[in-house]
């Protein structure tokens, strides 16, 4: 089994029928696919190809809307009250996204208003759990676009003695 890797793709070049040709094109942020079946010579299905590429690149773009790993909230946007009923308050914590968010978008078409929704749970938050403590769900126009993971970036901070009597405190009678 000869496999032929474009980019990320993997492809069984056996299996394929001997009329099928596949191209995959990245620019900037943005990879293609396409797949030509059934042209009556490798030549037109190559142009095909190239022609739908260029089509795709030319009409539509990637918007990033999140990056892998942005805060969602930490202390200094307004949330302290929340992190310190979640963890107590010698703890300096951030929510972060665990990928980044891409949408697809028409050119000729504007862009939707987005919106964001997190959702937590705070049981993981209690026990500083790093993975999945929660999603943040995407909405474009009021449809939810996409869902992705949040996890706890912890910031370490130097304590002081009191608040780490204070916080083992809290954890006896939790």
């Amino acid at each position: 089994d000869k496999k032929i890797e474009k980019g990320k793709l993997l492809v069984d070049s056996k299996k394929l029928p001997k009329d099928v040709v596949w191209r995959t094109m990245k620019k900037g942020d943005m990879r293609l696919i396409c797949v030509i079946m059934n042209a009556e010579t490798p030549t037109l299905r190559n142009n095909d190809a190239l022609s739908l590429l260029n089509y795709g690149f030319d009409n539509y773009e990637i918007i990033k809307l999140k990056d892998k790993d942005d805060e969602i909230w930490h202390d200094g946007n307004g949330y302290a009250h929340v992190r310190a009923a979640l963890v107590g308050s010698s703890v300096n914590i951030a929510l972060v996204t665990s990928e980044p968010v891409y949408y697809l978008k028409n050119k000729d078409i504007k862009l939707g208003e987005v919106k964001y929704e997190v959702k937590l749970d705070r049981s993981k938050i209690r026990n500083l759990c790093t993975l999945d403590v929660g999603v943040l769900n995407v909405y474009i126009d009021d449809k939810l676009y996409t869902s992705v993971s949040l996890k706890i970036s912890e910031k370490t901070t130097k304590s002081k003695f009191n608040d780490v009597i204070y916080q083992i405190f809290i954890s006896l009678f939790k």
